[in-house]
């Protein structure tokens, strides 16, 4: 287990500002024998001139257009020649120990096919953060409940990059949907867990993820329809099949985290349809301040210049 080669596959595209940082972090890792896929989605500065002076420590597959990350992922898997794969996004950064901790836990629990671990954030203006104390509690809920497959149906708490699992687990789940769109790491995660792969929560730091202008923020309206259709997907499964009992609360939570979202970005028209909708869904949900962003909601769109013509 100790010389098992693991491979790591880096899609990127247009940062190489960040690629080389990305990749070092992997050079320097203290675990060996390691496998490092780099795959250029047709990016403006070509990753071969970006990573020259790595030479043959990086493996550089280049699109010849444009496919999207889950396609440059599931492109790597396929060249990698590892028992063990992870992913790491072009402007993050693995902490040495990364990969030689989460090994460690394979060779204590043979039984155990993915290691994901938690992971702090870099900010321009404040360095290495933090979670929220809300946010982190609301992640550890999902980390630490009894079962994983159920408890992901709620929501995701697995960051896409902090992940190490046995190749074998993206094999037999046949890669990344790459027609979702987003939310595909909450997807394979769910996908592994309702194959019947075992999980193991490492509660340690071991990436860090960089926040700047040049990231993609997330898109509501994109985000609650590959949420739906990842729902969708879990729940026509064996393992979903036997989890219904929280459908109901699944599906609210989409429609509670969508009118939110817009809420805050004062989108008012469909603001207080989606909370009505996922109150229909989970009654028990309903707090005060849900109430009073509804009736905000209504009053903003009713008097809005948009309503008014």
């Amino acid at each position: 287990m100790t010389d098992a080669l693991v491979s790591i596959i880096v899609p990127t595209y247009n940062r190489e500002a960040w690629l080389k940082e990305a990749v070092e972090s992997l050079v320097h890792q203290t675990y060996s024998p390691l496998e490092i896929i780099v795959v250029d989605d047709c990016s403006r500065v070509e990753a071969t001139r970006t990573l020259a002076e790595f030479g043959k420590e990086v493996h550089i597959i280049r699109n010849t257009r444009n496919l999207g990350q889950s396609a440059s992922i599931n492109r790597g898997l396929r060249e990698a020649r590892g028992e063990f794969a992870g992913i790491l996004n072009d402007d993050d950064v693995y902490c040495a120990h990364k990969i030689a901790r989460q090994m460690e836990i394979f060779a204590q629990h043979p039984e155990v096919d993915l290691v994901y671990a938690d992971f702090d954030l870099i900010t321009p203006d404040k360095g290495t953060c933090k979670y929220s104390p809300g946010k982190r509690r609301k992640l550890m809920r999902g980390r630490l409940a009894p079962e994983t497959f159920a408890a992901l149906l709620k929501g995701n708490f697995i960051d896409a990059i902090t992940p190490l699992a046995r190749k074998k687990c993206f094999d037999v789940c046949n890669g990344f949907d790459e027609k979702l769109g987003s939310v595909e790491d909450w997807d394979m995660w769910l996908r592994m867990s309702g194959a019947g792969f075992r999980f193991y929560y490492l509660d340690e730091v071991l990436v860090l993820g960089r926040i700047h202008t040049g990231r993609k923020s997330r898109n509501p309206f994109r985000d609650k329809r590959g949420r739906l259709r990842v729902l969708f997907k879990a729940f026509a499964s064996p393992a979903g099949t036997k989890n219904r009992h929280i459908r109901k609360h699944a599906y609210a939570t989409v429609f509670y985290d969508f009118a939110n979202a817009i809420y805050k970005r004062n989108i008012t028209r469909r603001c207080a349809q989606c909370y009505a909708l996922a109150l229909r869904l989970d009654p028990g949900r309903m707090t005060t301040k849900i109430l009073r962003r509804m009736i905000s909601s209504c009053l903003r769109y009713r008097f809005s210049p948009a309503h008014a013509k």
